[in-house]
């Protein structure tokens, strides 16, 4: 397949096609190519955030496919040719990927005659699980990102943390900061700045320094405070109020384009049902104001 694509860079395209109730386990990328013939494919990368494999992926895909196809037609094509879709499913649970990529056989064995009336497509399955961690990259940065993907649903990720900490230093400061986050809404605070002053006396002095500095000023005092066990279960609740946030931000902004400063603010101090709610909005709104618009009153 990667044969068959022109030269050049994939071009991302502002859309995102999950139900916003999913967007929890699921995101999802939508990109353009040209391929080598000239005519052009669309490639939907789905990953897979849910803890175990899911047989029923490949009916969330044919879903996902349909709403690309309506919104290739609503948005003007140029032919009346739909474009090709190359569905790829990026999975990163803790256990390997034991399902079937054909869409056909979620139906089991079919009589002949009915075959015909059998929607066919496969998906690409990129399953971290079954790849080593030297295969998943060549470059370091992204080495690093894979990495922790890969071992965010292991159940003794405490175990391997500091190992994780030291292949993620290689990442630039935004980078980064998003990686602990993610690590500390999965552990919580505490075991993750225990780990860092574990590992701190074999870092380069003056990056380990900042990495710490961040570490302290954005995790220590709340568990300092709050003790472990609160200071746990407070940032979880805070890591899932911001994942939320971010995953809206990241959806609106691929359905309407770079969002407004004012819409930013109120996305990030708005709390968990309003988000919740706004999520729900996502996918059938017909532009931002509607998404972010008040409850309306119900007439008496």
């Amino acid at each position: 397949v990667a044969a068959l694509i022109a030269p050049g860079s994939p071009a991302p395209l502002a859309a995102s096609f999950v139900d916003a109730r999913l967007g929890e386990h699921l995101t999802d990328l939508l990109y353009s190519v040209r391929l080598m013939g000239g005519s052009d494919a669309l490639v939907h990368v789905l990953f897979e955030h849910k803890s175990a494999p899911d047989a029923l992926t490949r009916l969330q895909l044919w879903r996902y496919m349909g709403r690309i196809w309506d919104w290739w037609q609503r948005n003007g094509p140029s032919t009346t040719k739909p474009p090709l879709i190359i569905p790829i499913v990026v999975h990163h649970g803790a256990a390997p990927w034991r399902h079937s990529t054909s869409f056909a056989e979620l139906f089991g064995e079919v009589p002949p005659a009915l075959r015909a009336y059998v929607p066919r497509f496969e998906h690409v399955l990129v399953d971290l699980a079954a790849i080593g961690d030297d295969e998943l990259s060549s470059d370091p940065r992204l080495r690093a990102e894979l990495l922790v993907l890969k071992r965010i649903q292991w159940p003794d990720l405490s175990r391997h943390i500091e190992a994780l900490l030291i292949e993620i230093l290689v990442l630039d400061e935004l980078a980064l900061r998003t990686v602990l986050d993610y690590i500390a809404g999965k552990l919580g605070s505490e075991p993750l700045i225990a780990a860092m002053e574990q590992i701190a006396p074999h870092g380069e002095g003056e990056r380990m320094n900042e990495f710490m500095e961040f570490l302290k000023k954005r995790y220590g005092d709340e568990a300092k405070a709050a003790g472990w066990a609160a200071g746990r279960a407070e940032g979880q609740v805070e890591g899932q109020t911001r994942a939320k946030a971010e995953t809206l931000v990241r959806q609106l902004t691929r359905r309407f384009g770079p969002l407004p400063e004012d819409a930013r603010g109120r996305i990030e101090s708005a709390d968990p049902a309003t988000l919740d709610r706004w999520l729900d909005r996502v996918i059938d709104a017909p532009d931002l104001a509607s998404v972010l618009a008040s409850r309306r009153k119900r007439s008496s």
